[in-house]
């Protein structure tokens, strides 16, 4: 009888121990991710975000119209971008994204670097880091955009090459018509 008692008495601190170190686990976990909301926050991301995915349509428009193509592939061309980044916009919404970025912001950082990264951002030059935040932005899409038009043509060559290349051959043979002789 004794050693059943001392087994259930174990048991029992073992399972003790086991939730009190759960605990802190969530309660940590909480922390985490209200200081990854307050971080966001602060990034002012909802802006931020839909902001860049709209930057990135105005650039993939503007690559079109850039394109040596006549203007009725370039209707085409732009009608294509724009139903494709509609449907991203309206998948890859700010209101949709918010839960997975503060999965990851809390998932990856301490709360003491969440906490350090708040304090940066509330300080005059983490302010003053975040009001030039777009500029940044801007001038970096705007080179990225030069680097893409200088690719274009290199990127059209390629893809008249393997069209020209896929012509010449044929059309490839799918897994099943292929045998092993």
């Amino acid at each position: 009888m004794r050693r059943w008692m001392m087994i259930v008495v174990m048991a029992v601190a073992v399972n003790m121990v086991a939730r009190a170190t759960e605990v802190p686990a969530v309660v940590d976990a909480v922390e985490r991710h209200a200081a990854a909301d307050k971080l966001l926050t602060l990034f002012n991301m909802d802006n931020t975000y839909d902001h860049a995915m709209k930057q990135a349509m105005s650039m993939a428009t503007e690559m079109v119209n850039a394109q040596d193509i006549p203007e009725a592939e370039k209707d085409r061309a732009r009608k294509a971008v724009e139903a494709s980044i509609t449907v991203s916009m309206e998948k890859f919404s700010w209101t949709r994204m918010k839960s997975i970025f503060l999965d990851i912001y809390a998932d990856i950082l301490s709360l003491e670097e969440l906490d350090g990264l708040i304090a940066f951002y509330e300080s005059p030059i983490g302010q003053k880091f975040l009001k030039k935040q777009p500029q940044l932005s801007l001038a970096t899409m705007e080179k990225m955009q030069l680097l893409m038009q200088e690719m274009m043509p290199d990127l059209q060559k390629a893809v008249d090459h393997a069209l020209e290349l896929e012509a010449y051959m044929g059309e490839p043979a799918s897994p099943a018509e292929e045998t092993d002789e």
